[in-house]
């Protein structure tokens, strides 16, 4: 009876110091979180060329004006298409810089 009491006590003991002989494991998560970037707002904006020169001014003007009329609005056209295309560069520069920090 004695013994079965010390056996039952070292069984008790054995078992609590067990529990606390090994170390606990880290375990390190990753999460992978996706945050969309929006390019900046003036390479969005919408290019827009003033609208042309009325019939009325055109139909009223001798043949050195109508060719300057026509001209000036072909000249306006251009320089729009210009400004777009150094938006559309912007853009193009954007998405290389986000890929380019994505890639890292």
């Amino acid at each position: 009876m004695y013994r079965s009491r010390i056996l039952l006590v070292a069984i008790a003991f054995m078992l609590l110091f067990s529990g606390c002989a090994s170390e606990p494991k880290i375990v390190t998560q990753y999460v992978t979180r996706s945050v969309f970037l929006y390019p900046p707002d003036d390479l969005l904006a919408q290019c827009l060329a003033n609208p042309p020169f009325t019939i009325e001014q055109y139909e009223s003007a001798g043949d050195a004006e109508k060719e300057k009329l026509t001209f000036d609005y072909s000249a306006h056209l251009l320089n729009t298409v210009i400004v777009c295309n150094k938006r559309l560069d912007g853009l193009r520069q954007w998405k290389l810089d986000k890929q380019s920090i994505a890639d890292k």
